[in-house]
């Protein structure tokens, strides 16, 4: 039966040897100047936004397009702000291509410090027209469009029902 040492003997410590001549010290870097370039244009970025919608109306996603194309993109360098309606429809569409829009955009426009934010508009708020389903809420919605209609009304002395 072979034996065996419950305790092995210590194992020496290694000697410090110096480097070798030709490698250089382990040094930090210094940090060096990058050229960046100029962050791009409201007008740039919306063009990029709009071939990334193009993209998508020629894949048949028509759902995606509206939603990109609603209103224009504002942009204040990196943040480029998309305002999208008030409906879960818009937001998970959105939340579908987010990701694959924000690294379009990235490679377009050469920057990748730029993001995306979101926020959510009212389409009443956003020049939609209200619901109309009344004789009143006509005549009411035309009214607001062209005053001089509530003078013709009283003149000719007609009743909205």
């Amino acid at each position: 039966m072979p034996v065996v040492e419950k305790n092995p003997p210590p194992v020496a410590a290694p000697k410090d040897t110096a480097p070798p001549p030709d490698v250089p010290p382990l040094v930090a870097a210094e940090p060096t100047a990058t050229m960046q370039s100029p962050p791009p244009t409201p007008e740039q970025v919306q063009a990029a936004w709009d071939a990334f919608a193009e993209y998508y109306k020629q894949n048949g996603k028509p759902l995606v397009v509206s939603m990109l194309t609603w209103k224009p993109v504002t942009f204040q360098y990196p943040v480029i702000t998309h305002a999208l309606r008030t409906n879960a429809t818009d937001a998970d569409a959105f939340k579908e291509v987010r990701n694959e829009l924000l690294g379009f955009l990235k490679k377009q426009l050469n920057h990748s410090s730029l993001t995306l934010e979101t926020i959510e508009v009212a389409a009443t708020e956003a020049g939609a027209s209200p619901k109309i389903y009344t004789n009143t809420d006509k005549f009411n919605f035309l009214a607001e469009q062209n005053p001089l209609l509530n003078d013709l009304r009283n003149l000719l002395g007609l009743d909205i029902e």
